[in-house]
């Protein structure tokens, strides 16, 4: 999919992709100023597109064709609403606590997904593509 060829298996990238997500979330609570801030939200945004199409490039390797459609609507149905439950907890951290502790709520979220996306898979059609 796409201009260039993919090296490596999708997995293994959504692996490395959401773990350099989460290490790029890391700093953020940390910052002191708004230059801090700036540098760090633009490190981070250079891995949300790799993770993001690592991700819908599993689900392509992974799904028959006639299901396609079904299941990348249920991974932006996913992305959707963790992000709306994303935006309502870190909101409410922010109120509370500060706007580091905001930077802090989607850290843990980053580290906590960096840490599923090595759980085992399901079945061993996440490492064969069934589109071939």
């Amino acid at each position: 999919v796409g201009s260039r060829a993919t090296v490596g298996s999708p997995l293994k990238r959504l692996r490395i992709f959401t773990v350099l997500l989460a290490l790029s979330l890391m700093p953020l609570p940390l910052a002191t100023n708004t230059a801090q801030i700036t540098i760090g939200m633009f490190i981070m945004g250079l891995t949300i597109a790799p993770t993001l199409i690592s991700a819908v490039n599993l689900v392509e390797h992974v799904t028959p064709l006639a299901r396609l459609t079904e299941a990348l609507t249920w991974v932006t149905t996913g992305l959707s609403a963790g992000v709306a439950v994303g935006a309502i907890v870190s909101g409410r951290v922010v109120e509370l606590y500060s706007a580091a502790s905001g930077f802090g709520v989607a850290a843990a979220a980053a580290g906590f997904s960096a840490l599923i996306v090595w759980l085992p898979p399901l079945s061993q059609s996440s490492t064969s593509s069934k589109n071939t």
